[in-house]
Order: structure tokens, then C-alpha cells, then sequence
């Protein structure tokens, strides 16, 4: 467990609704960061790799994937009913492209 404070408490009484997306993306992004996981907000999970692909390539690819899969989960949690229903099959990245 990691010895940071957390500031998912304060996305989780803050919940998204329609009127609050940029005071929510804003908690969100803070949380992510905090984590190191801010990337995913930026960077599409990538694309599918070749077969020769090196060993480095395929862990550093797999970090994204983990990363994304966590932000998700972050942020459907930190969202109203309504929101999570909508989103809940998208990764994070597409999920900020659909509510921008």
C-alpha cells in the first residue's frame, strides 16, 4: 500500500454530474497524477503490437494497458449512475472525448 495520501476521497463525495465536468476532470486529473498515471488522459491505449516486438516495447505497452484499466476504474467510480451506464465499456481516454 502505497504511503501517499489519497485524494480519491475528494472524487468520490464530488461525483460528475452535467454541471460539474471541468471542476471533475480538473479532481481527476489531480488524482491520476498523484498516482503517475496522468498519461492515460493524453495518450490512446496503444495500438496492437507486432509479433517481433521487443521485450521493453511489450512492458511498456502493458503499463499503458494497466494504467488506462486503473483510470477507468477511477473514474466511473467518481461519476453519477447516469454517467457510469454511459461509459462504462469505454476506456478513460474515450470516456473524456465523449463527456468533453
Amino acid at each position: 500500500m502505497s504511503s501517499k495520501i489519497s485524494l480519491r476521497s475528494k472524487l468520490y463525495v464530488n461525483k460528475l454530474t452535467r454541471s460539474y465536468f471541468l471542476d471533475w476532470h480538473w479532481n481527476i486529473r489531480i488524482v491520476l497524477k498523484q498516482e503517475n498515471r496522468l498519461h492515460v488522459l493524453e495518450n490512446l491505449i496503444p495500438n496492437a503490437l507486432a509479433d517481433d516486438a521487443g521485450k521493453e516495447v511489450r512492458n511498456e505497452n502493458q503499463h499503458h494497458i494497466d494504467d488506462d484499466e486503473h483510470a477507468t476504474y477511477v473514474k466511473l467510480a467518481s461519476t453519477s449512475p447516469e454517467f457510469y451506464k454511459q461509459h462504462e465499456k469505454m476506456d478513460v481516454y474515450t470516456i473524456i472525448m465523449h463527456i468533453k
